[in-house]
């Protein structure tokens, strides 16, 4: 985490085949020696995610944690203590691999048993508190606010309380992304700075890099998209020197989402559709979902109906699935910009309030193009619906609850793409993601 890591990080990318084969032989050697492939396992765990080995770390950890359970002696002795701090620490590693993959009920279970063994041993603090700190990550993604701000609030208190300004900077960077969805922009700046100042005097360029990206993020939804462009050319070139291959295809996500939002749809296209082929080769399925919300944006301002319902809707069912319904927000609004771009404004109407209805359940703040796609429809239905039907068709939607929702937003969105094909809005203009 210093300022030789990507030196390091060289030298293991070098040595890959041999610590591959160093894993294999202490997964086979039984379980006298099933300490030293666990550990193995834990030392490569930030080399797994640094640099986007995430579905063979994924898959290493799994193996040692079930040779693990069948090594596990009955009686309690300093062999089994040792053998459950280790289990503690696979635990937290495989949930943060399948959180990284998207595979939230899988990441939640596995950090779930880990922060309960840590609680029983009472020991090793920080271990503890990078957890927590996961499951605060885990829980922002999953919508659950609160429990992101306790488990977050609790790990920043141990890492202050023991001078470990790594883990500080690593909540503070959580903590910024927390109160940003929850639309607080200053406070997140303010936790952002602080953890860049800290990972800066750290050396630790991961860190920096990281955090500059979450401060782009902020920019752009704040449409500060000059700021969000310079930060995100820094990140990009600091990624790609760490090779960081997530860090990679998160700058050059966003990077389309601001040439999205400034309407340069050939840039933003370019962009996602290289995101999407990164994540596919790490096995991460929400942040390739996210790429297909993108390209549906880009279809529908393109006027291109029933390839923006298509894209839209796999990506609502796979965060339906998945219980994210932050994403699921965004989607919703986004269909209301197809039905009206079909002419079916009253469809259109409910489908706003449904989204509105969405974020305001879960107290959060609607990022950027679910605002502009909202505040263009809203006059745009008013003027054509009239103010009363317009109305009252967006309270229906915001009467909805969320699988009502999502339900008549398939319905929507299969109609569509049974030939719906190019369609303007009454009048005249297509839809557009630029500011009212």
């Amino acid at each position: 985490t210093g300022g030789r890591q990507n030196e390091w990080l060289d030298r293991l990318e070098a040595e890959h085949a041999n610590l591959r084969a160093a894993l294999v032989w202490a997964f086979a050697a039984g379980d006298e020696e099933v300490e030293i492939g666990a550990r193995l396992c834990l030392a490569l765990s930030k080399f797994f995610l640094r640099r986007g080995h995430w579905t063979e770390g994924r898959r290493a950890t799994e193996e040692a944690l079930e040779r693990l359970d069948r090594a596990l002696p009955a009686a309690e002795d300093e062999r089994a203590r040792r053998l459950r701090e280790l289990r503690a620490r696979l635990l937290h590693f495989a949930g943060v691999v399948a959180n990284r993959q998207g595979d939230y009920a899988v990441a939640n279970e596995r950090l779930g048993a880990s922060i309960e063994l840590w609680r029983t041993l009472g020991t090793q603090p920080a271990r503890f508190a990078e957890v927590l700190q996961e499951v605060g990550t885990l829980s922002v993604l999953r919508d659950d606010y609160d429990r992101a701000d306790r488990a977050l609030s609790e790990a920043l208190q141990i890492y202050r309380g023991m001078g470990n300004r790594q883990g500080m900077a690593s909540v503070l960077n959580l903590l910024g992304f927390l109160a940003m969805v929850l639309g607080q922009f200053d406070r997140s700046e303010a936790f952002l700075r602080e953890a860049v100042d800290l990972f800066s005097e750290m050396g630790d360029q991961w860190g920096t890099t990281r955090t500059e990206q979450m401060i782009a993020v902020v920019a752009r939804n704040r449409g500060d998209f000059a700021i969000a462009e310079e930060l995100l050319e820094r990140v990009l070139e600091s990624s790609n020197r760490l090779g960081n291959k997530s860090g990679t295809a998160a700058a050059l996500g966003e990077m389309g989402l601001v040439a999205l939002a400034q309407g340069r749809l050939d840039r933003a296209e370019e962009l996602t559709q290289e995101v999407m082929g990164i994540y596919e080769s790490l096995g991460g399925v929400n942040a390739w979902t996210q790429g297909k919300v993108v390209l549906g944006l880009i279809a529908l301002n393109r006027g291109r109906l029933d390839e923006a319902a298509g894209s839209l809707r796999g990506a609502l069912e796979t965060f339906h699935e998945e219980h994210a319904r932050y994403d699921m927000g965004t989607c919703l609004m986004a269909l209301a910009g197809v039905a009206a771009a079909s002419g079916r404004g009253r469809r259109a109407a409910r489908l706003m309030g449904a989204s509105e209805a969405v974020y305001r359940r879960l107290g959060a703040h609607m990022d950027y193009f679910g605002r502009t796609i909202g505040a263009n429809l809203t006059s745009r239905l008013e003027a054509t619906l009239g103010p009363d039907l317009f109305a009252e068709a967006r309270d229906q939607g915001r009467d909805m609850n969320t699988e009502q929702a999502y339900e008549y937003a398939v319905e929507t969105a299969a109609e569509y793409e049974m030939g719906s094909g190019s369609h303007v809005l009454p009048n005249g203009s297509r839809p557009t993601l630029a500011a009212p």
